[in-house]
């Protein structure tokens, strides 16, 4: 795709996410919007707030042990690195901030791309994963809408499919021989960085991670329930996590705006919320990830060491079948 039709593509989509969350302030009725967002009870807000910090840690913890088979690198700076990745998606179209990630993690750690990529689709198997497990709650509370069915169906093929095709490339394309040509290089890098999902312990703790990371999303969807005084209904906070993840999956502009606030609004209402009140929690809920971890993303960049060029070691994929 020529670069002029990548620019229009991404101001259609950027108004397209402006317009729908015009339409949804438009429905809600913005003064009885702005006086349910003035009630909220700030506290639970901020609280809210520390937690999201906590399931970047252990989103931290999570690369760590994905990034074990290629190098072992300090959770401090782990931290940091997926810090400035949230805040950079928030900044820049179509999730920039991954491709910030990147340069962090090749410039600092001496990560190839390859095996960046294959971590990266490993941490997006992982989180369809218990997505679905928690979705899969929600039958046990209330039917489940048909549209949210469907989209969890997707979810389930998406995510085996993933896992299946990242053990067969780990497995087929675990050895590299030493007049390997660039892109051989490559996918034997991203067979590196997928190889913790073919070690029993390193998968075990990748998804204690990833499960503890959607109780602390479950935990902010209730705290900011209960800071807008919404009724705590038990399926909210799964169907919640389900619709926004669905809708975070199209092409998306900075901050994934307006498509976090459709999925939002969709799950409240389908649990009997009415609009204005649901967009509340939408917008509220938003803003409790982007306000915070935005600023903190700038004071880590501002803060971030400067780093010396050195010649970066190489690194190879270990011979196929041989685990460590």
């Amino acid at each position: 795709m020529s670069p002029r039709l990548q620019r229009v593509g991404r101001w259609v989509a950027s108004l397209l996410a402006l317009a729908i969350l015009a339409y949804l302030v438009w429905r809600a009725h913005p003064r009885a919007l702005l006086d349910c967002l003035s009630s909220a009870n700030w506290w639970l807000l901020a609280a809210a707030m520390a937690i999201n910090f906590v399931q970047i840690g252990l989103k931290a913890t999570r690369l760590r042990t994905l990034l074990l088979p290629v190098k072992r690198v300090r959770l401090a700076a782990l931290y940091r690195y997926i810090l400035l990745g949230y805040a950079g998606n928030n900044v820049l179209p179509l999730r920039g901030g991954e491709v910030v990630r990147l340069a962090l993690l090749r410039q600092r750690e001496a990560i190839p791309a390859g095996a960046f990529m294959g971590v990266f689709s490993a941490e997006r198997v992982l989180d369809g994963a218990s997505v679905v497990a928690v979705a899969a709650v929600v039958p046990l509370l209330a039917p489940l809408p048909p549209a949210a069915r469907f989209g969890l169906g997707v979810l389930v093929a998406a995510t085996l499919g993933g896992y299946i095709a990242l053990l067969a490339i780990a497995a087929r394309w675990g050895t590299m021989p030493a007049d390997a040509g660039r892109l051989r290089r490559f996918i034997a890098n991203l067979a590196l960085g997928a190889r913790a999902l073919r070690r029993p312990a390193l998968l075990a703790s990748s998804l204690a991670s990833s499960v503890g990371a959607l109780v602390c999303e479950a935990a902010i969807v209730l705290l900011v329930m209960k800071g807008l005084a919404l009724p705590l209904i038990p399926a909210a906070a799964p169907l919640i996590i389900l619709f926004v993840n669905l809708a975070l999956t199209a092409p998306n502009v900075p901050a994934n705006l307006g498509a976090f606030e459709a999925g939002a609004v969709i799950a409240l209402t389908v649990c009997g919320v009415s609009e204005t009140p649901a967009l509340a929690f939408a917008l509220a809920y938003h803003a409790v990830h982007l306000v915070p971890v935005t600023l903190a993303g700038a004071l880590a960049y501002a803060t971030l060491p400067v780093h010396r060029e050195e010649p970066p070691p190489l690194v190879s994929a270990p011979a196929a079948g041989r685990e460590e």
